[in-house]
């Protein structure tokens, strides 16, 4: 997962990255982005899963990976300290609409005509290139019906979460090419 904050201690934003090992900051230095400092996740048998679920969640300055809950500074960009849970990897929630079983999703908060919206991947395997489509569901019973077109992905999208009070999600994107992890911002827009 990853995450854009403020720093405490500056008023310039920062990359916040997590993976398995480590939880990265990056910071700008001219038109890039430089590691300012990482820390170190505990190692856990958990964490070697090759379907290894985590999420950030800016609002408790905490994040999830497997069986690992950490906290740190309100904006994660310290020391952070972990401890293990009774919580399984597979207990993390990711939002889904009620109509989909394939694929990763996000119901996204807000809503375009009073009908609520959610992105979702496509339904293929790991070896695939992927797609995020949009959806409009009016009322909680009503069947969801795509919206736009479909944005596509050099590789199967493997994470979609929902950013607070928005109408963008975080996607990563394993790029079959290169091989390497991308994240993205996906943001519904509602047009009349």
């Amino acid at each position: 997962d990853f995450a854009l904050v403020t720093r405490l201690s500056s008023s310039e934003p920062a990359l916040v990255v997590l993976d398995k090992n480590q939880l990265a900051v990056y910071e700008p230095f001219g038109a890039e982005l430089h590691l300012s400092h990482a820390s170190a996740i505990p190692q856990s048998a958990a964490l070697v899963s090759r379907d290894l679920s985590a999420q950030i969640d800016l609002k408790s300055a905490s994040f999830r990976i497997a069986n690992l809950e950490c906290t740190g500074d309100p904006d994660l960009t310290g020391t952070v300290h972990c401890r293990n849970t009774k919580t399984p990897e597979s207990r993390l929630v990711r939002a889904k609409p009620a109509d989909f079983s394939n694929g990763v999703s996000a119901a996204l908060s807000g809503s375009c005509a009073g009908e609520s919206t959610s992105l979702v991947s496509g339904s293929g395997d790991w070896t695939q290139t992927d797609s995020i489509q949009g959806y409009l569901a009016a009322g909680s019973s009503a069947v969801a019906t795509s919206s736009g077109a479909p944005l596509s992905f050099p590789g199967p999208v493997i994470s979609l979460y929902p950013e607070p009070d928005t109408t963008s999600a975080r996607a990563i994107v394993h790029n079959l090419k290169t091989g390497d992890y991308e994240a993205y911002i996906v943001t519904a827009t509602c047009n009349h």
